[in-house]
């Protein structure tokens, strides 16, 4: 049972690596001679990428702890899917930062949720200006 969190607690981990990874490899020239330690950067992001995949699995957990045996069926069911969700927001959202950072200079913030709020314009731009950025994320 928590062989299974543990698994998805990797997945989530390696993602968000992965993501750092690339941004730190695209953005080197903008901080290097900042004079900051930014090999640190990997280690806070591990324990800010840790506090986000624990909020995540949180749900998972209580499921799993909680429910009776009769229900092993329904919650392994609604875990399978929780997870492909959670998974694919993950990518998506990892995949957004790349071109969002190209019009803003800093990683999705409030700004990025707060525009959900007029979806036309919102996917309007997006259809127009990311159509490699989609495909890669579909």
């Amino acid at each position: 049972m928590f062989k299974h969190l543990l698994k998805y607690y990797l997945y989530m981990v390696s993602l968000f690596f992965i993501g750092r990874l690339l941004l730190f490899i695209l953005y080197f020239e903008n901080f290097k001679d900042s004079g900051v330690d930014y090999w640190l950067t990997f280690i806070y992001g591990l324990r800010m990428d840790t506090i986000a995949a624990s909020v995540f699995l949180l749900i998972p957990l209580i499921l799993l702890t909680l429910s009776p045996a009769k229900f092993k069926y329904f919650v392994d069911k609604f875990l399978k899917y929780y997870f492909l969700v959670l998974i694919s927001i993950i990518i998506y959202i990892e995949n957004a930062t790349f071109p969002f950072i190209a019009q803003y200079d800093v990683r999705p913030n409030y700004l990025f949720v707060e525009y959900l709020v007029y979806p036309r314009e919102v996917f309007s731009m997006i259809f127009a200006d990311y159509k490699l950025e989609l495909f890669i994320a579909f």
